[in-house]
């Protein structure tokens, strides 16, 4: 029987992990945005002088805002500015909506939620059928073919 004490450490080592991979996973975005060859500035800044007409000096502030930070800081000053933005809420501008991020996670969210919502009670109910299923078959052709579907999917 689990007692109450290895329950908690068992929840807070998995909310550990889930930190630590949500932290692992915003680093490699981030470094995979930053880190590639090129400058994104400069090819934000090309995006903008063809397709708003502008000077470059102007499409190049444009993009140094879009992006939210200053691409001539070094990497590790940007990699903090970005976690703090994060840690704030400040996800920058969608510059295909032309609006906040925030704004277009917003609008989205209800959905999101909704189909989430759908889905789970959906996999609850088939999930649990066709393993009621598969016990009824056990040993069979068709518990196999459901034991080897639910290990691949």
């Amino acid at each position: 029987m689990l007692n109450y004490k290895s329950f908690l450490r068992y929840a807070f080592g998995k909310l550990l992990a889930l930190a630590v991979y949500i932290f692992a996973a915003l680093t490699l975005v981030f470094m995979v945005i930053n880190l590639m060859p090129g400058d994104p500035a400069y090819s934000l800044a090309v995006y903008f002088m063809q397709t708003y007409n502008l000077k470059f000096e102007q499409a190049l502030e444009m993009a140094r805002v879009a992006l939210g930070y200053d691409v001539s800081k070094p990497v590790h000053v940007r990699y903090l500015e970005y976690l703090s933005r994060l840690m704030r809420g400040e996800l920058g501008y969608s510059l295909y909506y032309k609006r906040p991020a925030v704004e277009v996670i917003a609008l989205s969210l209800p959905w999101t939620l909704l189909v989430l919502m759908l889905a789970t009670i959906a996999s609850y109910i088939i999930g649990t059928r066709l393993g009621v299923f598969a016990a009824f078959k056990r040993g069979k052709a068709a518990d196999s073919i459901l034991y080897s579907a639910a290990v691949v999917m």
